[in-house]
């Protein structure tokens, strides 16, 4: 696994999430995907409904800007099926026949520029990922030994990746902008024994004998890349 590591500004750890903040909502994070969830909570403190302005919204990566708003038609399809059945008698017994017949019918919707915000509520908001590429470094071994160091330390100004949030809401008739900011602040290539282990599956106390992969280091603030010694040239 290639994991990376991130710092940020102005946050703190609530419920083992990233939280952000101002006096109108709060955004919280959880990093911790391949390639690294950017996908933000937006939670109104308010009584009052809040909007997001998801056409002034943009995930930024390195000074590029992404939309958040991206005009997108979505569509949806499903069967309807209509029967019909039908008896008869013929020398005192019943007979039937039946019709059935299946309408293909489809809902087509369109995304919306804005979206709503109740009070004391959440909206999930998920685009973008921040990174799927390896990072190749001659310092950093590709693949360590279990005693072996693999590891880039970063500061802001030499990281590799920058990236933020620029959410734009209007509440009570006025528009705010909260931004919400991360670098990576390292990378280690790790043994896969040391970021997952298997662990007994129970159910309501019972073991089941049967067993599941689980994460060791899944911290929100971190995010990874999986990959093995065949697919390392193709990903890089």
């Amino acid at each position: 696994y290639q994991v990376f590591e991130t710092q940020s500004e102005n946050s703190d750890l609530v419920d083992n999430l990233i939280r952000f903040e101002d006096a109108n909502c709060s955004v919280t994070y959880n990093l911790w995907e391949e390639g690294g969830n950017i996908g933000f909570n937006f939670y109104n403190k308010k009584s009052e409904l809040i909007t997001i302005n998801k056409e002034k919204c943009f995930f930024i990566l390195n000074g590029v800007a992404y939309d958040y708003f991206l005009n997108r038609l979505t569509s949806s399809s499903y069967n309807l099926t209509n029967s019909s059945n039908r008896s008869y008698y013929y020398n005192n017994s019943k007979n039937s026949y039946g019709n059935t017949q299946t309408v293909a019918k489809s809902t087509t919707f369109q995304e919306l520029d804005k979206i709503g915000v109740p009070p004391n509520s959440i909206k999930n908001i998920n685009e973008y990922r921040v990174n799927s590429k390896l990072i190749r470094n001659c310092d950093m071994p590709r693949f360590p030994g279990k005693n072996q160091t693999s590891r880039i330390d970063y500061d802001k100004g030499n990281s590799p990746f920058i990236f933020s949030n620029y959410i734009n809401y209007t509440y009570q008739g006025k528009e705010h902008v909260i931004e919400t900011a991360f670098y990576v602040s390292s990378i280690s290539n790790l043994p896969e024994d040391k970021v997952v282990k298997e662990v007994d599956i129970e159910d309501c106390g019972v073991k089941t004998y049967k067993t599941e992969e689980v994460f060791m280091i899944n911290k929100p603030s971190m995010f990874y890349i999986k990959y093995t010694k065949s697919s390392f040239d193709q990903k890089y």
